[in-house]
């Protein structure tokens, strides 16, 4: 479902719902305004001349820090909690918060982690060395956080 807001004086809010087109009209529609795009038939794409927009910089990891959410599945044994936080610290990754919760049926934990802004190349190393830790079942979930 599509919904528009408008808000008027002294008419106040309305709201005009309705069906939106679809995935297929939408993803359609899509294409066709990239392939405009890409065979030079739109001359400002972004509504302005090319020289006129900023230039984006290349992105370097080494510039990054963002707080993270981590999401770890692990066998649930003594010491691998201890493990985990080893890595990051050795990393120079703070942990901000920290939840364990145990699944007693299947003796497994999901280990939970929000650190504090941490540099993005450390990051990756810290994740890298984590997966190759035998007691970590699935590969660890990590969302940057700002």
């Amino acid at each position: 479902m599509n919904a528009v807001i408008t808000e008027g004086h002294p008419v106040g809010e309305s709201i005009l719902q309705g069906e939106g087109a679809g995935p297929g009209p939408t993803s359609s529609a899509l294409m066709s305004d990239l392939l405009s795009i890409l065979r030079g038939n739109i001359k400002y794409p972004f509504g302005i001349p090319d020289f006129k927009r900023k230039k984006v910089k290349p992105y370097n990891i080494k510039n990054y820090l963002n707080s993270l959410y981590l999401r770890f599945e692990v066998n649930d044994k003594p010491g691998i909690l201890s493990q985990i936080t080893q890595q990051l610290a050795k990393r120079k990754i703070s942990v901000e918060r920290l939840i364990q919760i145990p699944d007693h049926k299947r003796k497994t934990a999901s280990i939970v982690i929000i650190t504090h802004k941490a540099n993005e190349l450390n990051v990756q190393k810290c994740i890298k060395s984590i997966r190759s830790n035998k007691n970590i079942l699935k590969n660890p979930i990590l969302i940057r956080l700002l």
